[in-house]
C-alpha cells in the first residue's frame, strides 16, 4: 500500500466485518487442527506475539461468526533470534491442543512437507519488499532464510515432540 503521494510505502490491512477477538473460553474451544497448525507456524516463525492466559492476553486472533473463520493477524515480532520456545509455549492460545494431544514423529514429516511449499514463495516475496526497509539490516532476509530452514534440523523437532 502506498500513502501520500507516492513516496511511503506501508503495510495494508482491510477490512473484515464481525470480528470477535478470541477470549480464553474462546481459545479452548479452537478447533484442533487449526490449533495445531497456529501452534507451529508461530513456532516456525519465531512470534512471541501470540499470547493467552485465563487472566489475559494479546491473542492475535479473531473470530468471524458469520462466516465461521478464524483472522491471525500482527506478526511483528516474528523472527526474534531471543525467541524461547518454553517460555512462549504455555502462553500460546493454541498449546492446550498441542501439548495435550499425543505428539508423534508422523507430524514431523505431516508439517514438513507443508513448510516446504509455503518457503517456496520466499524469493518472490522478498523482493517485493521496498529496498529502503533492509537498508539498516543487510542480511535480515538471510537471518529469516535461516530461521525458516531450521525445520530442515532435528533440533528444530525435538522440542515439538
Amino acid at each position: 500500500m502506498v500513502l501520500g503521494d507516492g513516496d511511503t510505502v506501508v503495510f495494508g490491512s482491510r477490512l473484515i466485518p464481525d470480528l470477535i477477538e478470541i477470549t480464553y473460553s474462546n481459545a479452548l474451544k479452537l478447533p484442533a487442527q487449526f490449533a495445531r497448525d497456529l501452534f507451529l507456524f508461530d513456532y516456525w516463525i519465531k512470534n512471541e506475539d501470540r499470547t493467552m492466559t485465563e487472566y489475559s492476553g494479546n491473542p492475535n486472533l479473531f473470530y468471524q461468526a458469520g462466516s465461521d473463520n478464524y483472522v491471525v493477524l500482527d506478526h511483528n515480532l516474528a523472527f526474534d533470534e531471543d525467541y524461547n520456545f518454553g517460555r512462549n509455549a504455555y502462553l500460546h492460545p493454541g498449546n492446550k491442543v498441542w501439548l495435550s494431544s499425543q505428539r508423534d514423529v508422523l507430524w514431523q514429516d505431516h508439517y514438513s512437507a507443508k513448510l516446504t511449499i509455503a518457503l517456496q514463495g520466499f524469493e518472490q516475496y522478498a523482493a517485493t519488499l521496498p529496498a529502503t526497509w533492509l537498508d539498516d539490516e543487510t542480511d535480515y532476509l538471510q537471518q529469516i532464510r535461516r530461521t525458516l530452514l531450521q525445520y530442515n534440523d532435528d533440533e528444530f523437532w525435538e522440542v515439538l515432540i
